[in-house]
Protein backbone atom coordinates (compact mmCIF):
# COMPACT_ATOMS: atom_id res chain seq x y z
CA UNK A 1 0.00 0.00 0.00
CA UNK A 2 1.30 3.50 -0.92
CA UNK A 3 1.34 6.27 1.33
CA UNK A 4 -1.36 8.19 -0.16
CA UNK A 5 -3.72 4.95 -0.23
CA UNK A 6 -2.83 4.52 3.68
CA UNK A 7 -3.71 8.45 4.39
CA UNK A 8 -6.65 8.10 2.47
CA UNK A 9 -7.94 5.04 4.59
CA UNK A 10 -7.04 6.78 7.76
CA UNK A 11 -9.14 9.43 6.82
CA UNK A 12 -11.66 7.24 6.81
CA UNK A 13 -11.23 5.80 9.52
CA UNK A 14 -10.97 9.28 11.76
CA UNK A 15 -14.32 9.98 9.80
CA UNK A 16 -16.23 7.13 11.03
CA UNK A 17 -14.57 7.77 14.57
CA UNK A 18 -16.03 11.42 14.33
CA UNK A 19 -19.87 9.73 13.01
CA UNK A 20 -19.64 7.34 16.34
CA UNK A 21 -18.65 10.03 18.39
CA UNK A 22 -21.40 12.65 17.65
CA UNK A 23 -24.10 9.01 18.61
CA UNK A 24 -23.31 10.03 22.20
CA UNK A 25 -22.75 13.60 21.78
CA UNK A 26 -25.72 15.54 24.76
CA UNK A 27 -27.49 18.68 24.23
CA UNK A 28 -24.92 21.87 24.70
CA UNK A 29 -22.21 20.50 23.96
CA UNK A 30 -18.83 21.97 23.09
CA UNK A 31 -15.98 20.00 22.83
CA UNK A 32 -15.23 16.65 22.53
CA UNK A 33 -11.72 15.43 23.40
CA UNK A 34 -10.29 11.84 22.79
CA UNK A 35 -6.84 10.88 23.90
CA UNK A 36 -5.72 8.14 22.60
CA UNK A 37 -2.28 6.28 23.64
CA UNK A 38 -0.94 3.03 22.38
CA UNK A 39 2.44 1.17 23.23
CA UNK A 40 2.82 -2.10 22.40
CA UNK A 41 -0.18 -3.95 23.76
CA UNK A 42 -1.14 -1.28 26.29
CA UNK A 43 -3.86 1.23 25.50
CA UNK A 44 -5.42 4.53 26.86
CA UNK A 45 -8.36 6.00 25.99
CA UNK A 46 -9.28 9.32 27.57
CA UNK A 47 -12.46 11.10 26.69
CA UNK A 48 -13.87 14.38 27.80
CA UNK A 49 -17.28 16.31 27.08
CA UNK A 50 -17.16 19.81 27.82
CA UNK A 51 -20.74 21.52 27.44
CA UNK A 52 -21.27 25.11 26.62
CA UNK A 53 -20.73 26.15 29.71
CA UNK A 54 -17.17 24.81 30.40
CA UNK A 55 -18.07 22.34 32.83
CA UNK A 56 -17.21 19.22 32.44
CA UNK A 57 -19.87 16.01 31.69
CA UNK A 58 -19.11 12.64 32.58
CA UNK A 59 -20.15 10.63 28.94
CA UNK A 60 -19.19 7.00 28.27
CA UNK A 61 -17.41 6.59 24.97
CA UNK A 62 -18.60 4.24 22.66
CA UNK A 63 -16.58 0.84 22.90
CA UNK A 64 -16.49 0.75 18.99
CA UNK A 65 -14.28 3.61 18.79
CA UNK A 66 -11.45 1.65 20.11
CA UNK A 67 -10.99 -0.53 16.78
CA UNK A 68 -10.14 1.85 14.55
CA UNK A 69 -7.18 2.84 16.03
CA UNK A 70 -5.62 -0.62 16.34
CA UNK A 71 -5.41 -0.19 12.55
CA UNK A 72 -4.28 3.17 12.08
CA UNK A 73 -0.99 2.46 13.78
CA UNK A 74 -0.57 0.01 10.48
CA UNK A 75 -1.47 1.99 8.35
CA UNK A 76 0.81 5.46 9.45
CA UNK A 77 3.92 3.34 9.63
CA UNK A 78 6.93 4.19 8.13
CA UNK A 79 10.02 1.64 8.11
CA UNK A 80 12.52 3.20 10.07
CA UNK A 81 10.49 6.07 11.33
CA UNK A 82 7.80 4.22 13.43
CA UNK A 83 4.56 4.97 14.27
CA UNK A 84 2.37 7.22 16.59
CA UNK A 85 2.30 7.24 20.12
CA UNK A 86 -0.56 9.33 20.61
CA UNK A 87 -3.63 10.68 18.52
CA UNK A 88 -5.66 14.00 19.95
CA UNK A 89 -8.83 13.88 18.24
CA UNK A 90 -10.92 17.22 19.14
CA UNK A 91 -14.93 17.26 17.85
CA UNK A 92 -16.51 20.99 17.81
CA UNK A 93 -20.29 21.73 16.84
CA UNK A 94 -21.96 20.47 14.32
CA UNK A 95 -19.29 18.10 13.22
CA UNK A 96 -15.60 19.75 12.68
CA UNK A 97 -12.92 17.74 14.17
CA UNK A 98 -9.04 18.17 14.23
CA UNK A 99 -6.06 15.44 14.58
CA UNK A 100 -3.24 15.56 15.99
CA UNK A 101 -0.91 12.85 15.74
CA UNK A 102 2.19 12.26 17.95
CA UNK A 103 4.89 10.53 16.15
CA UNK A 104 7.84 12.18 18.13
CA UNK A 105 7.26 13.87 21.74
CA UNK A 106 6.24 12.25 24.77
CA UNK A 107 2.54 11.31 25.36
CA UNK A 108 2.61 11.47 28.72
CA UNK A 109 1.39 8.23 30.11
CA UNK A 110 -0.77 8.87 33.69
CA UNK A 111 0.06 6.84 35.21
CA UNK A 112 3.44 6.43 33.64
CA UNK A 113 4.14 3.52 31.10
CA UNK A 114 6.22 0.33 32.31
CA UNK A 115 9.81 1.26 30.22
CA UNK A 116 9.57 -2.49 29.08
CA UNK A 117 6.34 -1.97 27.63
CA UNK A 118 7.74 1.10 25.14
CA UNK A 119 10.85 -0.93 24.41
CA UNK A 120 8.51 -3.73 22.62
CA UNK A 121 7.01 -0.79 21.49
CA UNK A 122 10.01 0.00 19.51
CA UNK A 123 10.80 -3.45 18.83
CA UNK A 124 7.39 -3.75 17.02
CA UNK A 125 7.73 -0.76 15.28
CA UNK A 126 11.54 -0.24 14.92
CA UNK A 127 13.34 3.52 14.35
CA UNK A 128 16.57 4.54 13.20
CA UNK A 129 18.58 6.23 16.08
CA UNK A 130 17.80 9.34 14.37
CA UNK A 131 14.31 8.97 14.88
CA UNK A 132 13.87 7.54 18.48
CA UNK A 133 13.08 10.18 20.75
CA UNK A 134 15.18 11.25 23.65
CA UNK A 135 12.65 11.04 26.41
CA UNK A 136 12.15 7.12 25.07
CA UNK A 137 15.35 6.35 25.65
CA UNK A 138 15.39 7.80 29.00
CA UNK A 139 12.61 6.32 29.77
CA UNK A 140 13.96 3.07 28.90
CA UNK A 141 17.21 3.96 31.17
CA UNK A 142 19.31 4.83 28.13
CA UNK A 143 21.56 7.71 27.89
CA UNK A 144 20.82 10.10 24.84
CA UNK A 145 23.60 11.35 22.72
CA UNK A 146 24.34 14.57 23.92
CA UNK A 147 22.68 17.33 21.96
CA UNK A 148 24.38 20.19 19.81
CA UNK A 149 24.55 23.60 20.31
CA UNK A 150 23.44 24.90 16.72
CA UNK A 151 21.56 23.63 14.28
CA UNK A 152 20.74 24.51 10.47
CA UNK A 153 16.74 26.57 10.16
CA UNK A 154 15.38 23.76 9.12
CA UNK A 155 16.29 21.49 12.55
CA UNK A 156 15.20 24.73 14.42
CA UNK A 157 11.94 24.62 12.99
CA UNK A 158 11.44 21.07 13.82
CA UNK A 159 12.58 21.14 17.31
CA UNK A 160 9.87 24.49 17.34
CA UNK A 161 7.25 22.01 16.18
CA UNK A 162 8.31 19.37 19.25
CA UNK A 163 7.52 21.97 21.58
CA UNK A 164 4.21 23.17 19.89
CA UNK A 165 3.21 19.33 19.49
CA UNK A 166 4.25 18.48 22.66
CA UNK A 167 1.54 21.13 24.12
CA UNK A 168 -1.12 19.85 21.60
CA UNK A 169 -0.81 16.41 23.58
CA UNK A 170 -1.15 17.50 26.86
CA UNK A 171 -3.30 20.91 27.53
CA UNK A 172 -6.55 20.07 28.90
CA UNK A 173 -9.76 19.48 27.53
CA UNK A 174 -12.06 22.09 26.31
CA UNK A 175 -8.86 24.57 25.63
CA UNK A 176 -9.36 27.25 22.98
CA UNK A 177 -6.02 29.58 22.98
CA UNK A 178 -3.17 28.92 25.32
CA UNK A 179 -0.28 30.67 26.34
CA UNK A 180 2.91 29.61 27.67
CA UNK A 181 6.06 30.75 29.11
CA UNK A 182 9.75 29.34 30.07
CA UNK A 183 12.18 31.36 31.42
CA UNK A 184 16.07 29.62 31.68
CA UNK A 185 19.18 30.78 33.41
CA UNK A 186 21.70 28.41 34.08
CA UNK A 187 20.27 25.17 35.79
CA UNK A 188 17.26 27.65 37.03
CA UNK A 189 13.66 27.25 34.99
CA UNK A 190 10.20 28.28 35.16
CA UNK A 191 7.25 27.73 33.11
CA UNK A 192 4.05 29.64 33.64
CA UNK A 193 0.99 29.02 31.20
CA UNK A 194 -2.80 30.78 30.77
CA UNK A 195 -5.16 28.67 29.62
CA UNK A 196 -8.75 29.78 27.89
CA UNK A 197 -11.30 27.39 27.48
CA UNK A 198 -14.52 27.25 24.96
CA UNK A 199 -16.48 29.92 26.93
CA UNK A 200 -13.24 32.49 27.29
CA UNK A 201 -12.74 32.06 30.88
CA UNK A 202 -8.65 32.04 31.83
CA UNK A 203 -7.66 29.91 34.14
CA UNK A 204 -3.45 28.94 35.27
CA UNK A 205 -2.62 25.33 34.02
CA UNK A 206 0.61 23.49 35.38
CA UNK A 207 1.73 21.77 32.16
CA UNK A 208 3.36 18.33 32.69
CA UNK A 209 7.51 17.88 32.89
CA UNK A 210 7.31 17.02 29.22
CA UNK A 211 6.87 20.19 27.79
CA UNK A 212 9.75 21.96 29.60
CA UNK A 213 11.89 19.27 28.33
CA UNK A 214 11.13 20.58 24.87
CA UNK A 215 11.79 23.80 25.72
CA UNK A 216 15.21 23.20 27.06
CA UNK A 217 16.42 21.20 24.23
CA UNK A 218 14.98 24.11 22.04
CA UNK A 219 17.18 26.37 23.59
CA UNK A 220 20.48 23.90 24.01
CA UNK A 221 19.93 23.43 20.29
CA UNK A 222 19.75 27.00 19.48
CA UNK A 223 22.55 28.48 21.88
CA UNK A 224 25.39 29.65 19.12
CA UNK A 225 23.03 30.67 16.46
CA UNK A 226 23.72 34.47 15.02
CA UNK A 227 21.92 36.02 17.31
CA UNK A 228 23.06 33.80 20.56
CA UNK A 229 21.17 32.12 23.51
CA UNK A 230 17.89 33.32 24.30
CA UNK A 231 16.84 33.47 28.03
CA UNK A 232 12.99 33.31 27.61
CA UNK A 233 10.34 32.03 25.13
CA UNK A 234 6.47 32.63 24.99
CA UNK A 235 4.34 30.23 22.47
CA UNK A 236 0.78 31.04 21.53
CA UNK A 237 -1.51 28.06 20.69
CA UNK A 238 -5.03 28.14 19.54
CA UNK A 239 -7.31 25.54 19.14
CA UNK A 240 -7.84 26.31 15.05
CA UNK A 241 -4.25 25.22 14.59
CA UNK A 242 -2.77 29.41 14.61
CA UNK A 243 0.35 29.19 16.15
CA UNK A 244 2.66 31.96 17.42
CA UNK A 245 6.41 31.47 18.50
CA UNK A 246 8.37 34.22 20.04
CA UNK A 247 12.25 34.24 21.70
CA UNK A 248 13.86 36.82 24.11
CA UNK A 249 17.73 37.31 23.55
CA UNK A 250 17.96 40.52 25.26
CA UNK A 251 16.18 41.04 28.47
CA UNK A 252 16.22 39.15 31.68
CA UNK A 253 13.10 37.76 32.31
CA UNK A 254 10.82 38.58 34.98
CA UNK A 255 10.89 35.67 37.54
CA UNK A 256 8.80 34.17 39.83
CA UNK A 257 11.69 32.78 41.93
CA UNK A 258 14.89 34.66 41.33
CA UNK A 259 17.43 31.86 40.42
CA UNK A 260 20.90 31.88 42.20
CA UNK A 261 23.77 33.51 41.99
CA UNK A 262 25.17 29.93 40.64
CA UNK A 263 22.59 29.83 38.31
CA UNK A 264 23.84 32.84 36.67
CA UNK A 265 27.59 31.63 36.38
CA UNK A 266 26.64 28.36 35.27
CA UNK A 267 24.88 29.94 32.30
CA UNK A 268 27.99 32.34 31.74
CA UNK A 269 30.18 28.86 31.19
CA UNK A 270 27.88 27.38 28.18
CA UNK A 271 28.14 27.75 24.75
CA UNK A 272 27.11 30.94 23.52
CA UNK A 273 27.76 32.56 26.58
CA UNK A 274 30.12 35.12 24.44
CA UNK A 275 27.10 36.81 22.86
CA UNK A 276 25.58 37.47 26.61
CA UNK A 277 23.86 40.78 27.11
CA UNK A 278 25.29 43.21 29.77
CA UNK A 279 22.82 42.26 32.44
CA UNK A 280 24.41 38.66 32.24
CA UNK A 281 27.77 39.59 32.23
CA UNK A 282 27.68 42.15 35.09
CA UNK A 283 26.33 38.78 37.28
CA UNK A 284 29.88 37.98 37.06
CA UNK A 285 31.89 40.59 38.97
CA UNK A 286 29.01 40.60 41.19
Amino acid sequence: MSQQEGQGQAGCALDWVGGKLLTVAPPGWAVMDLKVLFAADVEDFVFATVLGDGSLLPVEMPEEVRAPFVGLRHLLHEPGAGTWFSIRFTMTPPDHYRVDFNFDVDPVWDPPLDPAVLADDLLRWPRTPENTPRWALETMGVEPPALPDRVDYEEQANQVKRVTDQLRQVLPAGWGYVQVQFREIGHHAEVAALVQNAVGAVVQWNPPRAVAERFRELRTMTRRTEHGPWFSAKVELSGDGREKVSTNRTEEPTWVDPPSDEAYLVELGLPGSERAPDWLRARSVS
